[in-house]
């Protein structure tokens, strides 16, 4: 009786040791993939950033910082959220990294631009827990070059159409016929139509 006993306490044992290895496996392979999509949607925003002018790949660079959403009023029940602005809030570290590289591209006005996200397992370890590389052809714009307000052919035209519109007599047909003074303003009724078979 005893030996059967340390038997099937062994075989607990072992299937208890089975499954807790196995949901541990399970865990890591989520949280890697859970790691490597953070990664892939920080590649595409910082790439979609750069394309659209928000910013620059230099400033894009080195540390991501946390998105921290303010927390709710703990007073209310509204479910309004604090006055704090999220620049109050000093960001916490992510382990999340952005390396940005650029490189001439044979094609003229284009930049290609490399957009690195990588996790790093620790925090003074080198090994890279997951990462994600996105490279695709830009049209960067220096600072200096931006032309927002300036003259270009659709506007000059524009204008010019202005100038030449000014100058000639307003349509009579457009503007309706001034009435005379102490006719009122009561417009009469417009005559009603018949219906169709009566």
């Amino acid at each position: 009786m005893l030996l059967e006993l340390l038997v099937a306490l062994a075989i607990f044992v072992v299937a208890g040791l089975t499954v807790t290895a196995a949901v541990e496996r399970g865990t890591s392979a989520a949280e890697l993939s859970r790691d490597h999509l953070i990664a892939v949607d920080l590649a595409r925003s910082a790439m979609t950033q750069i394309e659209a002018g928000i910013a620059r790949p230099e400033t894009l660079s080195g540390p991501v910082p946390a998105w921290d959403e303010p927390e709710a009023n703990a007073g209310g029940d509204d479910g309004l959220r604090s006055t704090t602005s999220f620049a109050d809030i000093a960001p916490r570290p992510t382990g999340w990294k952005l390396e940005i590289k650029t490189e001439p591209a044979k094609y003229s006005g284009l930049t290609l631009v490399t957009v690195t996200a990588s996790k790093r397992r620790g925090a003074t370890s080198d090994a890279v827990s997951a990462s994600f590389s996105l490279a695709q052809f830009v049209r960067l714009s220096a600072p200096e070059l931006d032309s927002i307000g300036d003259s270009d052919s659709l506007s000059t035209r524009a204008k010019a159409g202005l100038n030449r519109g000014g100058d000639a007599a307003p349509d009579s047909s457009s503007n309706p016929p001034a009435r005379p003074p102490g006719s009122g303003s009561r417009v009469p009724p417009a005559p009603r139509s018949k219906p169709e078979g009566k």
